[in-house]
């Protein structure tokens, strides 16, 4: 029976070899459209990325960007300005800082390609009141160095800081307005500092405990996986408009600190952690491209979704966020 084996695998390669057949595409070849994306938040410039479509079938890997745009930047009903390209980074730009409750319409128009229009409000700025925080499963080790030692033919440890971790359950308190329908977004954000003036910011992943979020990770057996994930931590206020709502989760702490000149007690010489709580009021374009975007994954018992877009003419998102942050106290 052993020698058959290979004349076995033979056999299944040449039924899949079998199997292959170049099918020559019949549909219709559709002609580009203007891809826009423009997302914005207060106090900023706003800044539109215009580009074209392409046919599902090309072999390009990029797409092109649109030089010659006329990009007319409407505020509240009244034109305000014609919006220029910037070769630095291909985006049009104009000179308006967008403000909260801002009505933003966006009309484009190119050579060759059909005209767009946009139009979305820039969500206002919540009140955040608070936060309650406890630290589960706290543990550190020695970070050490090892160091030979000539005269005595051994190794000297060296230990030059510690590595800590910890997981926060945390609740972020906000008051949700209850004038309209709401949407949000949480995100956590660790900044690393270096010195006074040199950072890097993280951005973490995070249990979504919270009913709101709609996550569940229940599998209903070993075979298909039926759990319902939120990746960009999304919600609306259907489930708590016009409340002080304490939204609840938890996220894991990796930390390095380092002493000088085996001083343990001395972590001048380390970088300092922070961490920032950041509840994002989204405009409802934003909302749903992210809802959609995120149900769009792959997955064989499902029907495809569309991926959700407010570009009349076109394709692309068009949207605008509002950041409410609120800074924890660290434990290193």
């Amino acid at each position: 029976m052993k020698r058959l084996a290979p004349y076995i695998g033979l056999s299944v390669m040449l039924l899949f070899a079998s199997c292959e057949k170049d099918i020559e595409f019949e549909g219709e070849i559709t002609e580009p459209l203007m891809v826009v994306t423009s997302i914005t938040t207060p106090d900023s410039l706003l800044t539109v990325r215009v580009t074209e479509s392409r046919f599902f079938l090309s072999s390009q890997d990029t797409f092109t960007v649109v030089t010659d745009a006329n990009v007319s930047l409407f505020i509240n009903g009244t034109f305000r300005e014609q919006m220029t390209f910037d070769t630095s980074d291909g985006l049009y730009k104009g000179t308006y800082k967008t403000t909260a409750r801002d009505l933003i319409r966006l009309v484009i128009t190119a050579s060759g390609l059909p005209a767009t229009e946009s139009e979305f409000e820039v969500p206002s700025h919540i009140q955040l009141t608070g936060t309650d925080t406890s630290i589960l499963d706290y543990y550190s080790y020695p970070i050490e160095n090892y160091l030979w030692d000539e005269i005595n033919n051994t190794y000297i440890i060296d230990t030059v800081g510690y590595y800590y971790a910890y997981t926060v359950d945390a609740t972020l308190k906000f008051m949700e307005p209850a004038s309209e329908t709401n949407y949000y977004r949480l995100v956590i954000k660790k900044r690393t500092s270096y010195n006074d003036t040199a950072y890097t910011d993280s951005y973490l992943w995070y249990e979504k405990t919270d009913l709101v979020f709609g996550e569940d990770d229940d599998i209903s057996n070993e075979i298909i996986d039926v759990s319902t994930y939120n990746s960009y931590g999304i919600f609306s206020d259907e489930l708590i408009n016009g409340k002080e709502y304490p939204l609840t989760f938890s996220f894991s702490v990796y930390n390095e600190v380092y002493s000088n000149e085996n001083d343990t007690t001395d972590t001048s010489g380390s970088a300092l952690y922070d961490y920032y709580l950041d509840l994002q009021m989204l405009s409802q374009s934003y909302y749903l491209y992210l809802l959609t975007y995120t149900n769009s994954g792959f997955d064989l018992f499902s029907e495809p979704t569309q991926i959700h877009s407010n570009i009349d003419g076109g394709i692309g998102i068009a949207g605008s966020y509002t950041s409410n942050s609120i800074k924890l106290d660290s434990t290193h």
